[in-house]
């Protein structure tokens, strides 16, 4: 049976094409470059550090994404009032499936490197001179979000209940609006959250050298995207879950 972060990981990439950050909270930068570990991404190094020029892009546009797990999430809300009649309201989270989630981040601007041809010299006159290992990878670009909610149930029944300022209708509530104030009122089982964390970096893609018998390294098409023709390969979601 699949880890409760694999089946997070694996229905994100899936849908949103982007590996998802573990632990959600974890620093990642543009150019760093690490390993895999138990589908989380361990920083070595980075481009600059090893001498290899690279240049990222300004951000993008801002934008929202909400998303919750095709299967073991059930989400209620219901609008209440305190003692002194200000609004709230009160997201009931509950999930009967290991790695069952809710994705909610709000502000994401994405950023990525400019200058593969030139990252490509550098990293392959590394990688043929032995100061380059063939498991590195090299993230290639990432989304940085304003304020950012993920909640991920590590059990098979787990629930989460958050109280909210209630400044508009219930329709419009998104868990990553940072004017609701978010609290965590209760909670039981096993979860790992972070409600309303800003400026995380909750998605990521990345590159690694590909190196053919006899042959020149070459280029796998990017998910989504196209062939850059360069010395790289994009990564698969196995390299992120089966390390």
């Amino acid at each position: 049976m699949a880890s409760p972060v694999k089946t997070y990981q694996t229905e994100m990439h899936t849908n949103l094409g982007f590996f998802a950050t573990w632990l959600p909270g974890d620093p990642i930068d543009i150019g760093d470059v690490g390993t895999m570990v138990d589908g989380r991404f361990r920083r070595l190094s980075s481009l600059a550090e090893i001498d290899v020029v690279c240049e990222a892009s300004d951000p993008g546009p801002a934008q929202s994404v909400q998303y919750t797990s095709a299967r073991g999430t059930k989400v209620e809300t219901k609008a209440a009032a305190d003692l002194v009649g200000v609004a709230n309201a009160e997201v009931a989270i509950n999930f009967s499936t290991e790695g069952a989630f809710v994705f909610h981040a709000s502000g994401l601007r994405a950023r990525q490197l400019k200058n593969l041809p030139a990252i490509e010299r550098g990293v392959l006159k590394a990688y043929e001179k032995g100061k380059w290992q063939k498991d590195w990878f090299i993230i290639d670009a990432g989304q940085e979000s304003s304020c950012t909610t993920i909640i991920v149930s590590q059990d098979t029944a787990a629930s989460l209940v958050l109280t909210a300022k209630l400044a508009g209708g219930l329709a419009a509530l998104s868990l990553a609006d940072p004017k609701l104030g978010l609290r965590i009122s209760a909670s039981s089982g096993k979860l790992l959250h972070v409600v309303g964390g800003r400026s995380l970096k909750p998605l990521y893609s990345c590159l690694r050298v590909q190196s053919r018998l006899f042959g020149p390294a070459s280029l796998k098409p990017v998910l989504g995207g196209t062939d850059h023709s360069s010395g790289f390969e994009r990564a698969s979601l196995g390299d992120l879950v089966e390390h």
